[in-house]
């Protein structure tokens, strides 16, 4: 019975040295990866690289007041209505691919065209929608070319944006002690993000999710079109990719379901995927923002330039047809977007976009 005790003390410290031994090494190794990401300077911070808060501040100038012709009745005026990408979000007006179009579509002995740069930072289709029966009263557009963006699909007023930034620039505790640990978890984080925006991009995680974006996306294009040619202008609808990877192809999905929804309400449709797919993404973005560069919106601003010259200008006669809707006032406008988002919500009631807009409207009116 003693040597029996004895053998088995006698294995059991093997394994305990064994097991120490182990311990040694991984603390050496956690020691050893330590310091080479130290003396590297590997990267260890998960970038937030979708908007830099930065460039949106102070406010924004007005850029329909930047073009001269805008307001003018001897052009033909094309409006480029969306948001930050249509705006020029990190690029001078002048370098804005609306500002840059008009040199494309203005020929020699033809009538003038003046582009004017509808584009609002922020805006979703919702509030797209809203921005263009405000301000066409003052435009007069003969032609709207809707640009849609990367994350047009968000209906909720950004909650799905901003869930991801937070998981970008959360971090645990330990990465303020350990710089490999920060760096193992920046890679993890990147991962996840980079997940989750391209669900973001798609509408949705799962086709429940996305079908509920795409039926509110699908109802403001229709609203948006449907008001545009009640003015008597041609509605053109146009797309952008996203910048960040050009060659990503889970996102085929929403080209190929906006091609078929333009389609089908017979309107031009311009994809910008065929234009910047063969380029480099890194050129085509912004520094640590997916906003397009200088270079972009020069190939865009080309691309609609041919764009329209084949599909709009034939559309338009010897000169500028006049004006015929009425100037209406201001509570008829908002009587308007009352109308707009009510239809919005009967069509899908948990839409977050719609639902804070008409409570602003509502709040506002209850106040005076």
């Amino acid at each position: 019975m003693v040597h029996e005790t004895e053998a088995e003390g006698y294995g059991r410290r093997p394994l305990r040295k064994k097991a120490l031994a182990v311990l040694c090494g991984l603390v050496a190794a956690l020691l050893l990866g330590e310091i080479l990401v130290r003396a590297i300077g590997l990267d260890t911070d998960a970038h937030w690289k979708i908007f830099d808060a930065d460039r949106a501040a102070p406010a924004l100038p007005d850029r329909i007041k930047v073009d001269p012709n805008a307001a003018g009745r001897k052009a033909f005026r094309i409006a480029f209505l969306g948001d930050s990408f249509t705006y020029g979000l990190g690029v001078d007006g002048d370098r804005s691919f609306v500002h840059l179009a008009a040199k494309s579509l203005n020929r020699p002995q033809t009538a003038p065209i003046a582009t004017i740069n509808m584009g609002e930072p922020g805006a979703d289709l919702i509030k797209e929608w809203m921005l263009y029966n405000r301000l066409k009263d003052k435009v007069r557009p003969h032609a709207v070319v809707h640009v849609l963006s990367e994350n047009d699909l968000d209906i909720d007023v950004y909650q799905g944006l901003l869930a991801i930034k937070s998981l970008y620039e959360d971090r645990l505790w330990l990465s303020s002690l350990s710089r490999l640990f920060a760096f193992v978890e920046c890679k993890v984080r990147k991962r996840i993000g980079h997940g989750r925006m391209l669900d973001y991009l798609r509408g949705g995680a799962t086709p429940k999710e996305r079908n509920r974006s795409w039926r509110v996306t699908k109802c403001a294009i229709e609203e948006t079109k449907r008001i545009v040619e009640q003015d008597g202008a041609v509605y053109v609808l146009a797309r952008f990719p996203y910048l960040g990877d050009l060659t990503e192809s889970s996102l085929q999905e929403v080209h190929d379901r906006t091609a078929e929804l333009a389609r089908s309400l017979g309107v031009p449709y311009l994809d910008l995927l065929d234009i910047l797919k063969d380029e480099s993404s890194r050129a085509m973005h912004l520094p640590d923002d997916s906003h397009p560069s200088e270079a972009a919106h020069a190939l865009v601003a080309e691309a609609f330039g041919e764009f329209l010259n084949a599909h709009v200008r034939t559309r338009f006669g010897s000169s500028p047809p006049r004006w015929k809707s009425p100037t209406r006032s201001r509570e008829e406008i908002e009587r308007a977007n009352v109308r707009f988002l009510r239809k919005i919500l009967r069509l899908e009631p948990t839409c977050r976009s719609a639902t804070a807009r008409l409570q602003r409207i509502l709040q506002k009116k209850t106040g005076r």
